[in-house]
């Protein structure tokens, strides 16, 4: 399918789910469901539930499906627009600062702020000598959060004043049993980026 047909799919998926709803007979036939990797970029407007996508994305995210190795540009193609659309619409709504379809822990989590959880005369838990052996210092435990459009957020899940291999051990303990997208590594406080969210029940019980 070439580029210029793009259009034509486009203007269809737009009258598609009134065509179904209106047809006992397309109700009968079998669908298939889309199970896109990332969450919609229509920041402004909330979708009706997560995963659920803008008509533009779900036709980008069927032609990535259906057309081969021409997909992924397919799929760029229809989203490079939609993205500046996007971006330039929130600029005259002053209430679209947050991300309505952002995952709920960056809606949710606060941001991190280091000093917030660290101070200059925080002493480290005497660890057992034969399990650490290095001299304590600062450290954040952190893992990935959801993934979504414009990419996804670290999460400091722990902040330990401690030696650096109690502290890669306590991470490795949480990192326990969880998929390769949800295991935890560490940090130091500066090296923790900027807009990162603090999972506070877990960071003070740590």
């Amino acid at each position: 399918m070439s580029l210029p047909r793009v259009g034509v799919y486009v203007r269809l998926a737009f009258t598609c789910k009134a065509m179904v709803n209106q047809s006992p007979w397309l109700q009968t036939l079998p669908r298939a469901v889309l199970a896109p990797a990332e969450q919609s970029a229509y920041r402004f407007r909330r979708q009706p539930a997560e995963g659920c996508l803008s008509t533009l994305e779900a036709v980008a995210e069927a032609l990535l499906a259906l057309e081969g190795a021409r997909g992924p540009l397919l799929k760029e193609s229809l989203l490079a627009p939609f993205r500046e659309m996007v971006r330039l619409q929130v600029g005259f709504l002053p209430d679209a600062t947050q991300d309505k379809n952002a995952p709920p822990e960056q809606r949710e989590l606060p941001e991190f702020r280091a000093e917030d959880f660290f101070s200059a005369d925080q002493e480290a838990a005497p660890p057992p000598a034969s399990l650490c052996s290095r001299a304590p210092g600062d450290y954040c435990i952190v893992r990935w959060g959801q993934r979504r459009a414009d990419g996804r957020d670290v999460i400091v899940v722990r902040c330990m004043h401690a030696p650096l291999d109690c502290v890669k051990r306590a991470a490795a303990d949480l990192s326990a049993g969880q998929p390769h997208g949800r295991r935890c590594w560490v940090l130091t406080p500066g090296g923790v980026p900027a807009g990162a969210r603090a999972d506070l029940a877990q960071v003070r019980g740590g």
